[in-house]
């Protein structure tokens, strides 16, 4: 594979077409919260945070980290067709499975004990939204095969349009004053209509007949390696707005999503990097070539810290307009803004190692360096949410932050 020419051509329109796609779905985020927070108020943006952050906790979990095999496998073995079928098909029979049992699982565990969320309107919304589950992990499964083949133009195209497609749900759910605890309804029917079309598309590429017990062991193993690291990721993002909804409530919940929300938007780049990334080092590490390895992991450090400073300046003027824009009842979350942009801010210079030690196959000491973060984010919320209200969370997010460096 001749990675300099790599580089120079298909990765930069790569990169173009991923920065589209993960442009779209930093602005879905801000829209969606400007939407809910303009008409229905700070409640309602807390609501639906609390449930789209249980859903992307329970996805990881259905996802099983087969979805890193995918991508790992798929890039090692992209010139033998009836391999990849088998990788594919095998890992699409375990996500759903998977995904299917989850969903099952955590709708009948909400339906039978009301208690187990923060309040009676977050329970609704997330037996909802899990409804999704199955056809989401799926479809990101098969988002996998197109990044494991560097498709990352189809791949953009499927994220930039599963966003449009729930921004425009969201606003009609609005447009006709509909309750609010039940937009999460864009998600089930978004991800069902896209599942319909990448299984079309992809059919070829699929099989039952072609399910083997050898990639069913491969998967397994190197997902149960990737799995925890990827759920203690997902938790470590979402817990501090759950936490919040625990001990505060929903309206408090969707200040700190508002800040929040805005203050992660530059961690955009940090995941096309990776995304672009994660192939070629999976390629380089299966060749053995830690020359050329080693070498892309300095240039990915010394773009992180460069690119920095005027990321931070952009989304500071952006977060000034977006308050000015959303009314005056959220500019109390100024404060929480600066604390969680110092904490991004941190986490974005390091941002670059889960995905480098993960497909060098160092799963344990990604796991370990995320466990420690996600420890000191809990207690620290534990501890400080009850003394300070959501600043707490923004502060314990910045001592997190300073770990992980």
């Amino acid at each position: 594979m001749n990675i300099k020419k790599a580089l120079s051509g298909k990765f930069v329109l790569d990169s173009f077409w991923m920065l589209a796609a993960y442009f779209i779905v930093a602005l879905s985020g801000i829209v969606i919260n400007f939407i809910l927070g303009r008409y229905y108020g700070p409640d309602a943006v807390g609501v639906f945070n609390q449930a789209y952050s249980l859903f992307q906790i329970f996805a990881v979990i259905g996802a099983m980290g087969i979805n890193f095999s995918t991508v790992k496998h798929v890039a090692e073995s992209r010139d033998d067709g009836k391999k990849i079928i088998q990788i594919f098909s095998t890992s699409q029979v375990l996500t759903f499975s998977f995904s299917l049992l989850i969903s099952i699982v955590i709708i009948t565990a909400l339906s039978a004990f009301p208690n187990l969320t923060s309040s009676e309107n977050v329970r609704r919304s997330t037996i909802l939204i899990t409804v999704s589950l199955p056809f989401f992990v799926t479809n990101k499964n098969q988002w996998s095969y197109y990044i494991g083949f560097r498709r990352m133009r189809e791949y953009s195209i499927f994220r930039l349009l599963r966003w449009v497609s729930i921004i425009c749900i969201v606003s009609i759910w609005t447009l006709f004053k509909l309750p609010m605890i039940y937009a999460v309804i864009a998600f089930p029917v978004t991800d069902m209509l896209m599942s319909v079309v990448l299984h079309i598309l992809n059919g070829k590429a699929f099989s039952t007949d072609e399910v083997k017990k050898s990639w069913v062991e491969k998967h397994l193993s190197f997902g149960f390696k990737s799995i925890l690291t990827e759920v203690f990721s997902s938790i470590h993002a979402r817990i501090p707005v759950l936490i919040i909804g625990y001990f505060l409530n929903d309206n408090e919940a969707g200040m700190y999503s508002i800040a929040a929300t805005m203050a992660s938007g530059i961690m955009i780049i940090a995941s096309i990097m990776q995304d672009n990334f994660n192939p070629l080092m999976a390629n380089l590490h299966s060749a053995g070539d830690t020359e050329k390895l080693g070498g892309y992991v300095r240039k990915l450090k010394k773009f992180s810290l460069f690119s920095l400073l005027p990321l931070l300046v952009a989304s500071v003027v952006l977060y000034k307009v977006y308050i000015l824009l959303l009314g005056s009842q959220y500019k109390e979350t100024s404060a929480i803004f600066y604390y969680l942009i110092a904490g991004v801010g941190l986490t974005y210079l390091v941002s670059w190692a889960g995905g480098v030690l993960t497909m060098t196959g160092n799963q344990m000491l990604n796991l370990v360096r995320i466990l420690v973060t996600l420890a000191i984010t809990v207690a620290g919320c534990i501890v400080m949410i009850p003394l300070m209200g959501v600043k707490g969370a923004a502060i314990a997010f910045i001592f997190s932050s300073l770990v992980n460096v």
